[in-house]
């Protein structure tokens, strides 16, 4: 009897199995997973910057005093994922830092990569110079890089923040953190340049006869393009890095200061949240951490997943990937020489002669980019009409007798807490019951604060379009006029009658009764306004100056300017009743010269950590 033997017939899945397992392997081994994940972070973030606001399920500035957690009131901050109402927690003020987060992207990637694009173009230009000419000019700016790259960019930052302004939000942290930063940018550039040099395409050109700018422009430039996409990944990092350390030392967009929310609350932010501002506010107490590690991880993701882009670019630019001709490859070449000639064609037609072109548009960036500063930084302040102050003025003791000028009855309601004392006090004896209507809507999108009520009943109101509108009891509108800049707080009525705006740029302007402009006042030096206007019975105007009272006189030039406060007051002063202070916050100034006063605060018992306001 025969063995029979059977072999085992493979499956059709065993037998297709084997191909496919090892293509696998290769995609798997030849994937550019850093540039996957740091580009589906990078596009998550944008998405963020883009339609986040519109996701927030709450209002970033809304406080919650208490809500119910597991069954028992509990008061702020909450802990993350203990109520619906708050999935990642609440800071100390019962804010809901989902909604936060989500507001706050926008305004940090705004800035991050503004100062990324000013580092990489700054970086680019220096680098293409200093990787071109080896004589003394290029010898002098590879030792301005060395400098730059010797000095930490976070104290260059501090110190540039400090002497352009914090106030001035965006355009100082552009000028702190883009001044050394572009260093790296330009030694990588220039590395770049100097091997481009020694290529044979480039020694063929020149021998044709181009110029030394034709070659720059349109063929080194050409190359180096390419290369942009992984250097400004890399600068929005970094630069994120920076200005997250930034925001533990009290610095970011909208100042590092303390701002008034209520009666006794401030807060040290401007407007709405910033990732740099939540970072300075996170850590209120070491047994409560998850407020900083919930702001610190998006920190954290979004550095992470702009540096894996920028490693992922540089992986698909690397020579054995281009040779391998992967489509990400040819498509950033592509888009580098199709930007490169395009810029080239330009620029060689604009300047062919002289190698010193890109020497000439450096040093107009640089000249402009210093006198735009310098005009800002400069004390512009004016007065139309200048007019000089009153004798009557200058020597009078009591505020309320100070000048002859005429009065009529006072406003019914002559600024945003009704008088310049701030009372709320209207002299009605009774309100009739009746229904709310709706008299007037502005249209180009509402109003900067409440109204104003003169005598006879008309309404004032500064509109967001930066209109003044005057309007009758009915709601019809008897003037508008156009506002010389964006107005801030209430508009305030005098005795006599006129109509007062401070504006956001720190100006004041005064109209009369039936719309004509009077005259323009602006602060010496140039600095925000915070609050709208009062005025004392004598006609002189009050309005805080971010952390300053600035007083007007009534023909519109300045009295006196006075500081108050270390933080960002957004609170009208307010004037005593026998017009001889003017009160904000904790201080008290004289109404005559702004002198600082004394005042002893007498509390009842138990009162003695009360805000002193």
């Amino acid at each position: 009897m025969s063995e029979r033997t059977t072999a085992r017939v493979p499956r059709w899945s065993e037998q297709r199995g084997a191909k496919p397992a090892a293509h696998r392997r290769r995609w798997a081994s030849s994937a550019n997973w850093p540039l996957r994940i740091g580009g589906t972070i990078a596009l998550l973030v944008i998405f963020l910057a883009c339609f986040g606001p519109a996701l927030a399920p709450r209002d970033p500035l809304e406080q919650t005093y208490a809500t119910r957690i597991r069954g028992i009131w509990s008061g702020p901050p909450f802990p993350p994922f203990a109520s619906w109402s708050f999935p990642l927690g609440s800071d100390q003020f019962g804010r809901d830092l989902y909604s936060r987060l989500l507001w706050g992207v926008r305004p940090t990637m705004i800035m991050v990569v503004s100062v990324a694009l000013a580092r990489l173009l700054l970086g680019t230009l220096v680098g293409l110079l200093v990787g071109w000419w080896r004589n003394w000019f290029g010898r002098m700016l590879d030792a301005i890089i060395t400098g730059a790259l010797a000095v930490p960019i976070l104290i260059v930052a501090l110190g540039a923040i400090t002497a352009v302004g914090i106030e001035r939000g965006l355009v100082a942290f552009i000028f702190g953190l883009a001044l050394t930063g572009w260093a790296e940018t330009g030694r990588i550039i220039g590395a770049q340049v100097r091997s481009i040099k020694r290529q044979p395409f480039i020694e063929s050109a020149r021998a044709l006869g181009a110029s030394t700018p034709h070659v720059l422009i349109r063929h080194v430039l050409r190359h180096v393009t390419p290369m942009l996409g992984m250097l400004l990944a890399f600068e929005i990092s970094s630069t994120l890095l920076v200005a997250g350390a930034l925001g533990f030392l009290g610095y970011y967009i909208g100042g590092g200061v303390a701002i008034q929310v209520g009666d006794f609350v401030t807060e040290t932010a401007i407007g709405l949240p910033e990732l740099g501002q939540m970072l300075a506010q996170s850590l209120v107490r070491l047994t409560q951490p998850w407020i900083m590690i919930v702001i610190g991880a998006v920190v954290f993701v979004i550095i992470l997943g702009f540096n894996l882009l920028g490693e992922g670019l540089r992986r698909a630019l690397n020579p054995e990937r281009v040779r391998r001709r992967s489509w990400l490859s040819l498509a950033i070449g592509r888009a580098g020489k199709r930007v490169g000639a395009a810029v080239g064609g330009r620029l060689t037609r604009a300047g062919r002669r002289p190698a010193w072109t890109l020497l000439v548009l450096a040093v107009v960036i640089t000249v402009g980019g210093g006198v735009v500063w310098a005009r800002a930084r400069s004390t512009t302040g004016t007065v139309e009409p200048a007019a000089a102050l009153p004798a009557a003025l200058e020597t009078a003791a009591p505020l309320e007798t100070a000048g002859a000028l005429p009065t009529v009855a006072p406003p019914l309601w002559s600024s945003d807490r009704r008088d310049a004392q701030g009372a709320l006090w209207t002299p009605v004896n009774a309100i009739a019951k009746t229904e709310p209507r709706k008299i007037f809507q502005d249209p180009a999108g509402g109003w900067v604060a409440g109204p104003a009520v003169a005598t006879d009943g008309t309404i004032y109101l500064a509109s967001k379009a930066n209109t003044l509108y005057a309007l009758d009891p009915s709601g019809a509108i008897r003037w508008q006029a156009q506002l010389p800049a964006a107005p801030v707080g209430a508009v305030a009525l005098s005795g006599v009658g006129e109509i007062y705006v401070a504006h956001a740029n720190g100006s004041l302007s005064a109209w009369s009764a039936d719309g004509a402009a009077r005259w323009t006042f602006q602060t010496t030096p140039v600095r925000e306004a915070t609050s709208g206007p009062i005025v004392a019975p004598n006609g002189t105007i009050f309005y805080t100056v971010v952390d300053s009272i600035q007083a007007v006189t009534p023909d519109g030039a300045s009295k006196w300017l006075q500081p108050v406060a270390d933080r960002y007051l957004q609170v009208a002063p307010r004037l005593s009743p026998s017009g001889d202070f003017v009160f904000l916050k904790a201080a008290v100034l004289s109404a005559h010269d702004g002198a600082p006063r004394e005042v002893t605060v007498v509390s009842d018992p138990g009162e003695e950590f009360n805000d002193p306001s």
